[in-house]
């Protein structure tokens, strides 16, 4: 396998969420999230893999299985360890710009599991966004 360059920059959403797969590895996933409103609202763990949120734009809030808040804000970062129960979503008065970057140990995505421990099933046509023609969020 072979070094992978990539660039932090995605489309702007006037509405909604949108998330752009960076490069992966059989082992690490990466991903950069453009949040108008909302994020990852409902609780659920990832057996396998660690997680780690890093705020590049905005606040993000993190709720744990007790909805419990951690918030998160540009420069700063959050870790979820394999199996932690967790859900986030967009806070402040700004769009969040969040990178997500996950080391797995597992295979698939089976490891991706609800808030009740049963695999997560995400169903994209509740996820709405609409792109802002032409532009684009990068890393200042």
């Amino acid at each position: 396998m072979e070094p992978q360059k990539f660039e932090l920059k995605t489309q702007v959403v006037d509405k909604g969420r949108s998330s752009l797969s960076l490069p992966e590895t059989p082992h690490m996933r990466i991903s950069l999230k453009y949040l108008e409103s909302g994020g990852e609202e409902g609780l659920h763990s990832h057996t396998y893999e660690d997680q780690t949120y890093l705020v590049l734009d905005g606040e993000a809030t993190f709720y744990d299985e007790k909805d419990v808040p951690t918030v998160v804000r540009r420069g700063e970062g959050i870790l979820m360890p394999a199996g932690c129960q967790y859900r986030f979503r967009k806070t402040g008065d700004t769009s969040a710009v969040v990178l997500r970057i996950g080391g797995t140990s597992a295979t698939g995505w089976e490891h991706y599991l609800d808030g009740s421990g049963e695999p997560l099933a995400i169903d994209y046509s509740r996820v709405t966004w609409a792109y802002k023609d032409e532009q684009f969020w990068t890393l200042d």
